[in-house]
């Protein structure tokens, strides 16, 4: 994937919005530290200001130049010694400047100054990339209770305006104060987004141009909801980026990005006579006469045999290598991956189409304020009879015809000589997605037990498995097992896979296998009590609590079935509440039956969740279902020696609406 290359232009701001260059100002420390006795937390940190001053002026056609000047004050409120290290990160191919510094003032102690020649640079580096991103590190030793810690960060580069910068004001601290400051001379047109929308600056003309200052006071500690969108668009913040400049334009429109991007890749996507001879090697002397199923090998060859390897040095993080060093070398990101596939298929007489994509588990929609920034990964669009299939060749595990589901409900770009606009790879259904379990648990007099089950994931469900387990060893495979089949109290003995590796068709994994459990349950005397929570995993994630602020990110939709029978020892017999349970709301459904015949109970369980993303608003209707859900799993099955009635007294729960 591109991943920090392919979005390290509008991150640039961000890693070098909070320092301040120039020297250092006269600071009352003995006033912040009054202040902190009233307004800090009890303990821990609280930022006294947060300033950045961004200065644009003239470079090229092509590029802005960009001064970032930071200053951030923060007081430590607290019972011991701590240590603190700031971090500015940079691309090493695009800075000019690039320094860091700090000033620590200690109660009753000498001020002490850190300066750009006491930080650590260092790559920045994962284990299946290489990046010419850097980062300066300055370890900040020796911060005692009552510490006032200012610390200033000087950031030059060059801006190709593919994507804007974000100011974020608010902290998992309290902020007092929080000022950005954005300087552009004549000539320069300034766009911005900020949120709250109302969230607007005051501007000033003058003969050097327009300055425009955005404030904050007062900002509490952020805290995170479960299950937020992990981008911070609900954060307080600014993001900005140049209109226009004198000579130049920054990328907006999708034909634009489109168009750009295609220039840089499609010459390094065409066939050779040494990629045709492979394609012919993959096919065999008989090739299908089927495209989709000719597009199917090569995609698989691609997906098996070339290693995810992002080298993303300058223009890399955008541009892909060539198909053919691709080839020989069999690595590459998610570009030379995308491109050597678009390769073959072309020389394999299949048309096809590079296009870019937002690679995460939220939706996406393209916004041309975001420019190129909409996008951070490549995939092919395979063009056969039927319609476009989307393939992602970074993605081995998921097979020919269905899409992972980070690349669904998301904008498409594809790329073209002169530019396209987005299409629509939607998402999955409920039904597409999920597991179905069917288990058998039987509980011996001593309260210990046993199980055998039959677990079978389709769609991203089954993806997911794939991904895990198909790699692992058989017995790696039994010991990760418990951590998919949803029954509580289960230790995997045995397990037979199916159809782990991709297939050649679109099939499900079933997983087939025996356990005991960990612990036992308790039989002594003539009643015992359990609940579904005892037996199964809760199929909803707890739902926060109090009013929700942010949209909530709960991944594909997806159904869910359960049927278990808890075989009792001789002579036990289960009452069972008044059931089912049924809760129905436009979030989702929750069905959940008992059944208590002879010396065995059968749980039968439905959850299915419609929606990826749910509102603030819409929130509430997921809250009731998970809810409900817990509360029917919560109600005691009495356990009883001898004949008893199968039914216990009705206990409400859940309703339907």
């Amino acid at each position: 994937m591109f991943e920090a290359g392919f979005r390290l232009w509008p991150l640039m701001g961000v890693l070098g919005l909070i320092g301040c260059g120039g020297a250092w100002p006269a600071l009352d420390t003995e006033a912040i530290r009054r202040d902190g006795d009233r307004l800090a937390p009890a303990e821990g940190w609280r930022i006294v200001s947060d300033e950045g001053v961004v200065t644009f002026s003239p470079g090229t056609a092509t590029e802005a130049l960009v001064t970032f000047e930071g200053r951030i004050v923060r007081h430590y409120v607290g019972p011991r010694v701590q240590h603190f290290t700031e971090h500015l990160t940079y691309d090493a191919t695009t800075v000019s400047q690039a320094e860091l510094r700090a000033r620590l003032s200690n109660p009753g102690a000498p001020e002490k100054t850190l300066s750009d020649g006491d930080t650590h640079d260092m790559p920045v580096w994962w284990s299946d990339s290489v990046l010419d991103t850097r980062r300066r590190r300055l370890e900040i030793s020796g911060i005692r209770p009552g510490s006032v810690l200012e610390t200033r960060k000087v950031h030059a580069y060059r801006d190709a305006g593919i994507g804007p910068t974000h100011f974020w004001f608010d902290a998992s601290v309290p902020v007092e104060r929080a000022r950005l400051e954005v300087r552009t001379p004549p000539g320069f047109d300034l766009e911005w987004e900020a949120y709250p929308p109302d969230f607007a600056p005051q501007t000033t003309d003058g003969p050097e141009g327009r300055v425009y200052v955005w404030t904050q006071n007062g900002l509490p500690a952020r805290k995170a909801e479960s299950h937020a969108d992990p981008a911070g668009n609900d954060r307080v913040r600014v993001s900005y980026r140049l209109r226009s400049w004198p000579g130049g334009a920054p990328l907006r429109s999708a034909v634009e990005v489109s168009r750009w991007a295609a220039a840089l890749n499609l010459p390094r996507a065409v066939p050779t006579p040494v990629i045709a001879a492979k394609v012919a090697e993959i096919l065999g002397p008989s090739p299908p006469t089927d495209p989709g199923e000719r597009a199917r090998r090569l995609s698989d060859w691609v997906g098996r045999k070339v290693r995810y390897v992002a080298i993303e040095l300058g223009i890399g993080g955008w541009q892909a290598q060539p198909a053919e060093f691709t080839l020989d070398r069999l690595y590459g990101d998610c570009k030379a991956k995308a491109s050597l596939l678009a390769a073959m298929l072309s020389a394999a007489g299949v048309p096809n189409r590079l296009a870019l994509i937002e690679s995460s588990r939220t939706p996406a929609r393209y916004v041309p304020f975001l420019g190129g920034a909409n996008f951070n990964h490549m995939v092919l669009l395979v063009d056969l009879p039927g319609g476009p299939v989307l393939v992602d060749p970074t993605v081995p595990h998921v097979p020919f015809g269905d899409v992972p589901v980070t690349d669904q409900d998301k904008d498409v770009l594809p790329l073209t000589a002169a530019g396209a606009e987005a299409t629509r790879q939607p998402a999955t259904s409920a039904e597409h997605n999920g597991t179905r379990l069917r288990a058998e648990q039987v509980v011996a007099a001593d309260g210990t037990t046993t199980a055998a089950f039959d677990y079978r994931a389709r769609g991203a469900a089954a993806d997911d498995l794939r991904q895990t387990l198909g790699p692992r060893t058989p017995e790696a495979r039994r010991r990760w097992t418990a951590g998919w089949v949803p029954i509580d109290n289960l230790i995997v003995d045995e397990i037979d896979t199916q159809l782990l590796s991709a297939p050649e068709a679109r099939l499900p994994v079933d997983l087939t296998g025996r356990g005991h459990g960990r612990y036992r349950l308790v039989l002594d005397g003539d009643t015992a009590a359990l609940r579904v929570a005892d037996l199964l995993w809760p199929c909803f994630p707890e739902p926060s609590r109090g009013k929700r602020r942010t949209p909530a990110a709960l991944g594909a939709a997806r159904q869910d079935d359960v049927e278990l029978r808890l075989t009792l020892p001789p002579g036990w017999q289960a009452r069972v509440p008044a059931l089912p349970v049924a809760v129905k709301t436009p979030a989702g459904e929750y069905t959940l039956t008992l059944k208590a015949e002879a010396d065995a109970l059968t749980v039968q369980r439905r959850c299915r969740r419609d929606a990826n993303v749910l509102t603030a608003a819409e929130y509430g209707r997921f809250r009731k279902l998970a809810l409900a859900a817990r509360a029917a799993e919560g109600v005691p099955i009495v356990l009883q020696k001898g004949t008893a009635p199968s039914v216990a007294p009705s206990h409400p729960v859940g309703g339907t609406k």
